[in-house]
């Protein structure tokens, strides 16, 4: 620590009594120029058998101007050089370890003096670089790497600040870059995400979808104007809500289940134009529906197979239930009847499509409850749509082209409305022997003959 000059201390028209109320606090200030602290190691440990549960290795910690004066604090500038994280998923999810925290929130706030004064609070600089995290989930881990940035820091009810955030996952990278507030929380700007990495993630929030290969690969990409305003100052005419618009894609998609013979889905990329995203908050969501207006939406090379039955769906929708509820019900054990007034889950949303469009799409659906087993196949899907409401649901144009089974033909041309249609469908020369699976279980055998419908 070097040495403070002597007027940055004694002299109260100093830098600290810059800080709003600083004038009128009693005590001594006290201001430190910088203080270094280097190789610094921590470990939390699990009591019983010693388990690594978190480990923080730094090699430097710097913090300039550090000013204290009565409640007030500032800080000119925080640096944190090469920080590694390390933290197993559960105790990052739930450090407490599913045991209840020992003194109550309301016993330590009972426990300060009333009417205290709240701390001040700034820092002019702060600067992370790159922060390495290891996040270990079982026997597989996944790398992160932390920057932020930002200037004037404060926690001044309604003041905003210049933020910057960058997350490296794997090799993909998520930037959020704009003007940010911490009473109320407040956030103005770009979020954008480029070459995500989808199954590490996976691996955080569903391990056991992960941890049984189910997404084989998966990428995302976006970039999104937002206004994030989760609280309003009283009086300020200002609403709580979420706003935003921009681009989001989905590609080179593969999920299937481990052996890849009864789910398999993949798609090459899933593009939609958010035209506007309003979603409210506090009071407001209990009458103001959502809005989701949509663009334009494209889905290119979609490829499904399902199999019925399929045993490694099931067991994976078992698994993801709690383990409580899995218990109760393999135990027989009555479940409680739900309430006579469920709660309101607000008003209905408004989702709305300009344009659909489903390019070289197949479906695959293999039968193995009827004997012979029936395997159906639908080639060259084209879709269209126009004028979509998603909640009604109804759109003013559909048009479908298909190739069905036996080589047969599928069109479709009309509207849909919430409760009646008026459709164009032909079917050309659909071959009947495809059908005998089901045929079989009604004593009856199609030897030959095709169908044509225009209706």
């Amino acid at each position: 620590v070097p040495e403070l000059e002597p007027e940055a201390v004694v002299d109260p028209e100093s830098e600290v009594a810059e800080e709003p109320g600083a004038a009128e606090e009693a005590g001594w200030p006290m201001v430190v120029d910088r203080l270094a602290i280097r190789g610094v190691e921590f470990r939390i440990l699990e009591k019983l058998d010693g388990e690594e549960l978190a480990a923080l290795d730094l090699q430097e910690l710097d913090l300039e101007e550090i000013r204290v004066h009565g409640t007030a604090f500032g800080l000119g500038g925080l640096a944190v050089t090469r920080p590694e994280i390390r933290v197993k998923r559960e105790f990052a999810l739930d450090p407490t370890g599913g045991r209840s925290p020992e003194a109550p929130e309301e016993d330590a706030e009972a426990g300060a003096p009333s009417g205290a004064a709240r701390r001040a609070f700034r820092v002019d600089d702060l600067d992370i670089k790159r922060a390495a995290f290891t996040l270990l989930v079982g026997e597989q881990t996944m790398n992160l790497a932390l920057r932020v940035k930002a200037d004037d820091v404060t926690l001044d009810p309604g003041a905003t600040f210049p933020f910057s955030v960058g997350l490296e996952v794997e090799d993909g990278q998520v930037d959020v870059e704009g003007t940010a507030g911490a009473l109320p929380p407040f956030f103005d700007g770009t979020v954008k995400w480029q070459n995500l990495p989808v199954p590490p993630l996976t691996l955080i929030a569903r391990p056991a979808v992960q941890e049984g290969h189910w997404v084989k690969s998966c990428r995302a990409a976006g970039d999104l104007k937002v206004l994030a305003r989760l609280g309003v100052i009283e009086g300020s005419g200002e609403s709580p809500e979420v706003r935003a618009s921009g681009t989001v894609q989905v590609s080179d998609v593969e999920i299937s289940d481990p052996s890849g013979e009864e789910i398999h889905v993949t798609w090459k990329s899933f593009d939609a134009d958010l035209r506007e995203v309003v979603i409210p908050m506090g009071d407001a969501a209990a009458t103001t529906p959502p809005r989701i207006a949509i663009g334009k939406v494209s889905f290119t090379e979609p490829s499904i197979l399902y199999t019925q039955p399929s045993p490694a769906l099931q067991e994976l929708i078992a698994g993801a239930r709690p383990e409580e509820e899995a218990a109760t019900k393999e135990e027989g054990a009555e479940e409680e009847a739900p309430s006579e007034e469920p709660a309101s889950a607000g008003p209905r949303p408004e989702i709305t499509v300009d344009r659909f469009e489903l390019r070289g799409g197949d479906v695959r659906f293999n039968d193995n409850a009827v004997e012979p087993p029936y395997r159906g196949v639908i080639e060259g899907l084209e879709v269209t749509a126009q004028g979509i409401d998603a909640m009604a649901p109804s759109a003013d144009k559909v048009v479908v082209d298909a190739k069905l089974p036996g080589g047969a033909r599928l069109d479709v041309d009309g509207k849909l409305g919430a409760t009646d249609g008026d459709l164009r469908l032909d079917v050309k020369r659909m071959d009947l022997p495809t059908v005998n699976p089901y045929a079989a279980a009604a004593g009856v055998e199609v030897a030959r003959g095709s169908l044509s419908l225009g209706a």
